[in-house]
């Protein structure tokens, strides 16, 4: 629960620049273009710093890491209300300090997921990590539907800047929290048995070899992950649709109120939470039954091909609530192969699963550097359908690298190349 709570900070304070970002347009004649270079710094160093994170995190432990990711997270936010325009108003000076904030609030939330997906491996055993990443997406995600409507409400009452300041002490108090709270292993918490700490260590869905004398040199060239991380570069694209694009595309193109926009689009991320907690059970019961190989590399490409359609009929309808509903199962879908690829990267990596899941999200996050100011382009220039088309064809290019993926044993054994 406090780890599905720190990421909804997560994405209060990475999805409220979309928010923000209509008033910002308004206030300082900001192009999407521009908006979209915003966006894209704090893309960039969300990618950048992947990998560095993992190792980072795998070093330090969970507990240390969450602590102080909050703590710089509560700190930035309180820059982002303050410094835009306290010195120079023109566009061009504020566009720079949310450039350099955004880039520095990228760096800080790039160890995030890789860091809590060693706490799924620590926590809980094997054959339920699909349960337990879909239960962390499901609260992480009616998180994340909460956003828009949260932050416009406190724009309409405190103004965008008043919007930062007023949300900024929760990160202080959540980051107290789980310092006196959190434990990196079950066998440092007062709370868990040693009945627990066996069941953990004890269960296995693939050929159990041995990751935990790996270095992160040989991890990054293992063949699973590359293939795995080649195929989430290309279906991020698509999340970054959602991240960034659909409070303004509500708005802009499909004619929804600025309230009745916030309002709208939380419906996806609802979609999502149920979709990645069902699926997340669903994952896991196939798995144990049929072998990972055999079951969850199909569940993903069948759920990428329908995201595809769904993404391309959204953009093909006039009605703003067909476009609406079709959107939100295509976010729904996506959900169903973000629960398989990352618990794909937990069964492959074992010991070596923060490692593995920053090179992993990596590729996810590299894509925003490209995404981002294609979409902005393909808005402005060509219209919604472009844009929307762009992402059909990014899942469908995501579903080929699974052909290729195999399952079947954990990284460390030696043919696992």
């Amino acid at each position: 629960m406090i780890m599905s709570a720190s990421g909804f900070l997560l994405y209060f304070s990475r999805n409220n620049m979309s928010i923000i970002g209509k008033y910002l347009k308004n206030d300082y004649n900001i192009t999407t273009i521009e908006l979209g270079w915003v966006f894209t710094a704090f893309a960039l160093a969300y990618a950048i710093f992947q990998i560095p994170g993992g190792v980072l995190g795998q070093k330090l432990g969970t507990r240390k890491m969450i602590t102080g990711m909050l703590i710089v997270w509560g700190i930035l936010s309180i820059l982002t209300g303050l410094l835009p325009g306290l010195l120079y108003s023109g566009t061009a000076a504020v566009l720079t300090v949310f450039i350099g904030i955004r880039f520095l609030m990228g760096i800080a939330q790039a160890p995030f997921f890789a860091v809590c997906q060693g706490i799924i491996v620590n926590w809980f055993p094997i054959a339920g990590f699909g349960k337990a990443f879909g239960a962390f997406s499901f609260f992480l995600y009616f998180g994340g539907a909460a956003v828009s409507p949260i932050v416009v409400f406190l724009i309409t009452k405190f103004g965008w800047r008043g919007s930062f300041y007023v949300s900024s002490p929760l990160f202080f108090a959540m980051a107290a929290f789980w310092w006196w709270y959190s434990r990196d292993k079950p066998e440092e918490h007062q709370g868990a048995n040693a009945l627990e700490v066996e069941l953990i260590n004890s269960t296995s869905l693939v050929e159990k070899t041995n990751t935990e004398e790996m270095h992160w040199k040989q991890v990054i060239v293992k063949k699973p992950i590359l293939l795995i991380t080649l195929s989430y570069f290309f279906q991020a694209y698509v999340t970054f649709f959602f991240y960034n694009w659909l409070f303004i595309y509500l708005i802009e193109e499909k004619g929804f109120s600025e309230l009745s926009g916030g309002l709208a689009s939380a419906i996806p991320w609802i979609c999502a939470a149920i979709f990645a907690l069902l699926g997340g059970y669903f994952c896991d019961w196939i798995a144990s039954k049929y072998s990972p190989n055999k079951t969850l590399k199909y569940i993903c490409i069948v759920a990428l091909f329908l995201v595809a359609g769904s993404m391309y009929w959204g953009a093909a309808v006039d009605d703003k609530w067909t476009a609406l509903f079709l959107l939100s199962m295509c976010y729904g879908f996506m959900q169903i192969t973000e629960i398989v690829y990352w618990q794909s990267i937990a069964i492959l990596a074992d010991e070596q699963t923060v490692v593995a899941s920053g090179i992993f999200n990596f590729g996810g996050s590299l894509t925003g550097i490209v995404a981002i100011p294609i979409l902005a382009f393909l808005l402005e220039r060509h219209g919604q359908f472009a844009a929307l088309v762009s992402c059909s064809i990014c899942a469908l290019l995501a579903a080929v690298f699974w052909i290729f993926i195999d399952l079947s044993k954990q990284i460390g054994s030696t043919d696992a190349e």
